[in-house]
């Protein structure tokens, strides 16, 4: 559904494949440093319900099926690129647009494999990144 990239210091999201004709935002990239948290985890379906009450600013959602574009969540907005949500990894974020981006990683990369590479480049970026 996306793929996950390392570059310069930032993450960077890039849908792909057929979910980029659902979708008005191609890519997303956010500062390592602003990760705070990485998990691999299934994001269960939301229902038609549960989907109107967090009514879309520009994605598409079909139950069970697929989440893409930009969500608003009680607590902020939320980037969504999954398909199922089975293979799904949530990056927290703080400092920036978007308070968590949910992704499912593309070219068989396990979740858990992504997740984990995200997080070992967000916590070096956060240690050379100068304190307050």
């Amino acid at each position: 559904m996306a793929q996950v990239k390392i570059e310069d210091g930032r993450l960077v999201v890039v849908v792909d494949g057929l979910a980029r004709l659902l979708t008005s935002r191609k890519q997303v990239a956010v500062a390592l440093a602003h990760i705070t948290a990485v998990e691999a985890r299934a994001e269960p379906p939301r229902s038609l319900l549960e989907h109107l009450k967090h009514m879309t600013q520009a994605g598409t959602h079909i139950p069970g099926i697929m989440q893409l574009g930009t969500f608003v969540a009680d607590d902020g907005l939320v980037f969504y690129a999954v398909g199922s949500g089975q293979r799904a990894v949530v990056i927290e974020l703080e400092q920036e647009k978007f308070r968590r981006l949910i992704v499912e990683p593309s070219g068989g990369e396990a979740p858990e494999r992504c997740a984990a590479r995200v997080y070992e480049a967000a916590s070096a970026a956060r240690a050379r990144a100068p304190h307050n």
